[in-house]
């Protein structure tokens, strides 16, 4: 008595071609996932730039800050300033300096928690 497989192959076949496809539908899913956290991170780089270069032109244009201070600024997860720093996703910490020739110096640093995502000096000279 013979009996007849060609169910049972096409149900291997079946198996096989689901496994492949889950497989592929993982992959695809990895790939937009990091591709969403690049972008974000990548926006996140992008705010920072742009506060960093904000702030610099403030101190440029004399924003009267004292030699040798820190000053911090904050912004919530969607980069609006806040003056709660425990509300804050996104901080500045600003150190400015000034040397024997009248050099202003700002250290500009965006973070985000401990990490920091810009970071620039800005010098401006000041008259004396």
């Amino acid at each position: 008595m013979k009996r007849n497989h060609s169910a049972g192959l096409f149900l291997m076949e079946m198996i096989i071609v689901i496994l492949f496809f889950s497989i592929c539908a993982g992959i695809c899913i990895q790939v937009f996932a990091k591709a969403d956290q690049m972008s974000r991170k990548a926006s996140n780089l992008n705010h920072a730039v742009v506060r960093a270069e904000s702030i610099a032109e403030e101190i440029r244009s004399g924003s009267g800050k004292a030699d040798g201070q820190t000053y911090d600024t904050y912004w919530d997860s969607d980069w609006k300033e806040t003056a709660d720093p425990s509300r804050a996703e996104y901080s500045s910490r600003i150190i400015l300096s000034t040397d024997q020739d009248h050099m202003e110096t700002a250290d500009i640093r965006i973070l985000k928690g401990e990490e920091i995502l810009f970071s620039m000096t800005a010098d401006h000279y000041l008259k004396p």
